[in-house]
């Protein structure tokens, strides 16, 4: 019998393979990592850092152990003044929200820049999907096709 998430997941792969190869996002893989503590910057399809882990002032603490100055700070993810969304819509009425900057948010985005960007994400939902940490719906998300995008007003990113 045809598993068909399993299909529709070597068909997102694909894509992906495909949006890498041709080169036209220069930051495809746009979320860095550091080791046990996850995730630590977060990148815009362009370069631009969008998120980055900050120390959190007033938390940090300092140890002397055998004569060496330890300091141990505590972190937490932080956005900057670049920091966007936008919500691309699918040629099926579904949408996607992902990270962007400002300028390129400004400057706007091509069907193909959309549809390059959506297999940036699907290659790091696969990744995460390959290390354990969570299913992804493969039949539902392979094959859509972007055909419009809207930024995401600060306001409506950031409520409770």
């Amino acid at each position: 019998m045809v598993d068909l998430n399993k299909e529709a997941r070597k068909r997102a792969r694909n894509k992906a393979k495909k949006a890498r190869r041709e080169n036209r996002l220069k930051q495809f893989s746009y979320i860095e990592e550091m080791g046990a503590f996850g995730i630590s910057k977060v990148r815009c399809k362009c370069g631009q850092v969008l998120s980055s882990l900050k120390a959190v002032p007033g938390l940090s603490e300092i140890e002397n152990i055998k004569g060496r100055t330890i300091v141990r700070e505590r972190v937490a993810m932080a956005s900057n003044a670049a920091y966007t969304e936008i919500v691309i819509t699918f040629n099926d009425g579904s949408k996607h929200v992902t990270p962007v900057c400002k300028s390129c948010a400004k400057a706007g985005f091509s069907e193909e820049a959309l549809n390059d960007m959506y297999a940036a994400d699907m290659e790091r939902w696969d990744e995460e999907e390959t290390r354990g940490l969570g299913k992804v719906r493969w039949d539902l998300n392979a094959d859509r096709v972007a055909v419009s995008y809207k930024e995401v007003p600060a306001e409506e990113r950031f409520r409770d």
